[in-house]
């Protein structure tokens, strides 16, 4: 059972009460530890692999409590899960003596009052209530109909009933429950390791951040991971060089976190060229808008934004010119939606005469030169497209190219498609439309499945 506002109220009370210094914010939220997403609520998770389930976990729920105190411009920080009164009044203790022996901190932002927020709701009673049983049924039939196919698949179900609190002692306050879940599914035409691997077909889909877990399709997320490992087995080589590709939606999102990373105009990027992106700056094709859109149907993310404002509706990128820079003041750019445009991903490959479909990336990455390059290679199905259709599977292969050259590149998008990120516990699921990107560099084939 999460915490209630009272719950809440009655913790951050005895933090304010055992606080010292000029000011101080609390907050209770999940956040990143050692590249992995740590939850503030209750977790419930399903892995499978080899058709088989391997854990149906209910880990205890958590409530990280984070304490942020300053005397003057002299900040500290402390965060602990132990919520019982000593603990806290504990925590606070190490937070200002944290603060007392830093470095004043110029600059600081003056610390927000009361706000109003709109009302995202985010929160399904049924999606917080799955049993063990229920969750279960959902992963076992999808496996028992991997195993049918006499296929093999390896998975990630998880349902997440968080809590999201923030209060400061220049009275703030914000408090909202929501539920988050997420389903991702791998399938290979069977269980060969090594080298001979590399001729088996594979195909992965899945989708994030769903609010309701009656709005995952699990059968029909699984077959399309089915129907890519047959379609992609025994691939074949290719020429390497440059083509014409269409990324799918998921593809499409892990390159806009690059490209919204470059243009953040962060610490790295100015240290070394000494020239951010600026506003107004033509950063990408006109067929790019980007816009942060927290109340979306398909989204209802939090109303909570940078340094405790209301977030509201934000324009990154408008036609491919950079509208509002992301970070500092402006918040990370996240909820987003790329709208595109009204077809389909199967009307972006009918328009192809000759190129590749990459329906997955991996180990994708920056180079941090001038202009910055990105590198990485595809996965789990990349296919051969032939006059509107695909024809073959290919083997996969990595790519390299300037980041820059990707987002001027984009010639066509599809309608948008909620996403999911390859490899990530917490699935990240903005709206995201396939692209067509043309001149998409191959430059090595990858004995990856």
């Amino acid at each position: 059972m999460s915490l209630s506002e009272t719950d809440v109220k009655e913790i951050f009370n005895l933090a304010f009460d055992a606080a010292t210094a000029d000011e101080v914010a609390l907050s209770m939220n999940w956040y990143h530890e050692v590249n992995r997403e740590v939850v503030c609520g209750v977790t419930s998770v399903i892995r499978f692999s080899n058709s088989h389930i391997r854990d149906n976990t209910h880990v205890r729920p958590y409530y990280p409590l984070e304490i942020e105190v300053a005397f003057g411009d002299r900040v500290g920080h402390c965060i602990t899960n132990q919520l019982d009164e000593n603990s806290i009044r504990e925590a606070v203790a190490r937070a200002e003596a944290i603060a007392k022996a830093s470095t004043p901190r110029a600059g600081r932002h003056q610390m927000a009052g009361p706000q109003t927020y709109p009302d995202i709701p985010g929160f399904d009673q049924t999606t917080a209530k799955l049993t063990a049983d229920e969750r279960y049924e959902k992963v076992a039939g999808v496996i028992a109909h991997v195993q049918e196919e006499k296929l093999n698949g390896s998975g990630y179900f998880h349902v997440d009933d968080t809590l999201e609190a923030h209060a400061n002692s220049a009275g703030l306050w914000f408090y909202r429950r929501a539920t988050k879940t997420g389903y991702t599914v791998t399938v290979r035409s069977d269980g060969t390791m090594g080298r001979a691997s590399s001729r088996v077909g594979s195909g992965w889909a899945g989708i994030g951040d769903m609010r309701r877990v009656a709005d995952i399709d699990f059968d029909g997320i699984t077959a399309t991971a089915i129907q890519k490992a047959k379609d992609s087995i025994d691939p074949q080589p290719f020429e390497m060089g440059r083509y014409t590709v269409i990324l799918e939606p998921s593809v499409t999102a892990s390159f806009v976190s690059l490209m919204l990373g470059v243009w953040s105009g962060s610490a790295r990027v100015v240290d070394q060229w000494g020239r951010p992106t600026s506003v107004g700056e033509p950063v990408a094709s006109e067929v790019l808008t980007l816009t942060t859109k927290p109340d979306h149907p398909k989204i209802l993310g939090s109303p909570y934004g940078p340094s405790g404002r209301p977030l509201e509706e934000t324009v990154w990128v408008e036609g491919g010119v950079l509208r509002t820079l992301p970070g500092k003041e402006n918040g990370p750019a996240a909820h987003l939606v790329w709208d595109g445009g009204s077809g389909s991903l199967e009307d972006l490959i009918g328009d192809v005469d000759r190129g590749l479909l990459v329906t997955q990336n991996w180990n994708t990455g920056l180079r941090w030169l001038d202009p910055p390059q990105v590198n990485g290679m595809t996965r789990n199905g990349l296919f051969w497209i032939e006059n509107g259709r695909i024809t073959k599977p290919l083997q996969n292969a990595w790519f390299t190219l300037q980041l820059d050259e990707v987002a001027r590149n984009i010639e066509a998008a599809s309608r948008p498609y909620k996403t999911a990120l390859f490899g990530s516990s917490g699935l990240n699921g903005n709206l995201m439309p396939a692209i067509r990107v043309a001149n998409f560099n191959f430059y090595r084939p990858s004995k990856a499945v």
